[in-house]
């Protein structure tokens, strides 16, 4: 539970340590749409050129999985942004996607009494989340990347390649009706593919 950063121009701050994310107070009641960072050493790193440094993952028991682990192959790609959020960032906790909040307002530290504080959507009505369990996402539209909102059909034993599969449009054209074992003969028969 222990984040660092490292930067291009700054000196980093040491490493930041829980508790990080909680409600913020109205009236002496939680704010189930607004969170405040709690952790200095995060809200130092805020806007300030700085980035988290890439971790070492480890697969993990995980219920959703086949045999419930992540597959080792599993990867979070490099971190190249600087922390600081945007509009429409996602917060996950609990590595849970029903459990997944977007960013809709930003206070930055300077603005909050060195806190940062955002507002997120929809309101966080399990107010016993774990807090300190959490990722932000980015989506940043990349040529080579597609999104998809389902499973992956793993296969067994699981690998990298183990959910080969076509991606097709909504509406496609008649030329893609062609049965791909006759696409693939014609490829080789050309030399394109072995």
């Amino acid at each position: 539970d222990k984040y660092a950063f490292s930067n291009t121009k700054n000196l980093p701050p040491a490493g930041a340590l829980a508790p990080y994310w909680a409600f913020a107070t109205s009236g002496g009641s939680n704010v189930s749409d607004t969170l405040e960072m709690q952790s200095e050493k995060v809200n130092e790193a805020y806007d300030n050129e700085l980035k988290q440094i890439d971790l070492a993952y480890t697969a993990s028991s995980f219920p959703t999985f086949p045999l419930n682990i992540e597959p080792d192959f599993v990867q979070f790609p490099p971190i190249t942004q600087f922390w600081s959020l945007k509009i429409r960032d996602e917060i996950k906790f609990e590595n849970n996607e029903s459990l997944v909040y977007q960013v809709k307002s930003i206070i930055p530290p300077a603005g909050n009494s060195g806190k940062l504080k955002v507002v997120v959507t929809p309101p966080i009505e399990n107010q016993t989340i774990n807090l300190d369990f959490f990722s932000i996402r980015r989506f940043i539209k990349e040529k080579g990347t597609i999104i998809l909102d389902t499973k992956k059909p793993y296969s067994f034993p699981v690998s990298a390649s183990s959910s080969p599969g076509l991606i097709l449009p909504e509406f496609p054209i008649i030329e893609i009706g062609t049965d791909p074992d006759l696409i693939i003969k014609d490829l080789e028969d050309k030399k394109l593919i072995d």
